[in-house]
Parts: structure tokens; C-alpha cells; sequence
């Protein structure tokens, strides 16, 4: 139901062609806007549709449309990461070590 009643149907990184992905995409009835790498079975239904085949990386054409989007927000958002990312690394297990190792219990 949800699908049927979409203003559009955005897919990234997925070729669309097992399923539910691709009973999806065919429900719905708006726009179909695909990125992925590849050449899928369901390219047709972006032109059909109106709406937008993009070949690339996802990441990259979600970078972009949100830098679109929110624009500054975005690239404070963006900014962040590099905390982000330390601090997340930080966590990681040393080197050799597992995450067992971590938060086995002391004797």
C-alpha cells in the first residue's frame, strides 16, 4: 500500500531483479530515481516513469543530492564525521585483538 501511494521510488545500489525489491518497484506509481553501477532490468521503468537513471556510486549521488537539499546543514553535518569516525575507532579492538577480548570478564 505504501508503495502504491509513493510520490516516487528511490533505489540505490540494488539491480532491482529478486525479490520484494522488484515487486516494489513495479507497485509503485510514481517516478522510479536508481542508482546503481550496473545495467538492470528495470532501467526501462525510469524513462517510462519520468523519472532518473544515474550509473555511479550511490554514496556519491546521496552526497550530492543531500548537499542540494540542506545545504549548510549538510556540510556541518558532514564536518562532523571526522570526530565521528575517531571516536568510533577508538572504540575498535586493538590490533591482534578481538572483540572478545574486549569485554571478556577479568579473574
Amino acid at each position: 500500500e505504501a508503495a502504491k501511494a509513493a510520490d516516487a521510488c528511490l533505489s540505490l545500489g540494488s539491480t532491482m531483479s529478486i525479490g520484494p525489491s522488484n515487486g516494489v518497484v513495479m507497485m509503485q506509481q510514481g517516478p522510479l530515481i536508481a542508482c546503481v553501477r550496473q545495467a538492470t532490468e528495470m532501467d526501462h521503468l525510469c524513462t517510462r516513469t519520468g523519472g532518473v537513471r544515474a550509473f555511479g556510486d550511490c554514496d556519491d549521488f546521496m552526497r550530492h543530492l543531500m548537499a542540494h537539499l540542506l545545504g549548510d546543514e549538510f556540510e556541518a553535518w558532514e564536518a562532523s564525521l571526522a570526530a565521528k569516525k575517531a571516536d568510533y575507532d577508538a572504540k575498535r579492538p586493538a590490533a591482534g585483538k578481538t572483540r572478545g577480548d574486549i569485554f571478556a570478564k577479568k579473574r
